[in-house]
């Protein structure tokens, strides 16, 4: 099975929480744990190769904001 399939499956067990311009936000189950997943989509009125790099830019930003959250509450 692709990856891409398998986040198919994945998302299409969970419920969709929000939809927004960017992208949308599911609560499911992983490996038996409650997570929400954050689904990007591709902007088809934006050139391949920006969208790609916008959507890289933003997903890093998100996990550097995530990961100073994390240790800000240990």
């Amino acid at each position: 099975m692709s990856r891409s399939m398998e986040l198919q499956a994945l998302l299409a067990q969970g419920e969709l929480l929000k939809q927004g311009a960017e992208a949308r936000l599911y609560r499911t189950r992983f490996l038996g744990k409650p997570v929400i997943v954050k689904e990007r989509f591709s902007k088809r009125y934006r050139h391949p190769a920006l969208d790609e790099k916008l959507t890289h830019r933003r997903t890093v930003q998100e996990l550097r904001a995530i990961l100073r959250c994390r240790k800000a509450g240990e």
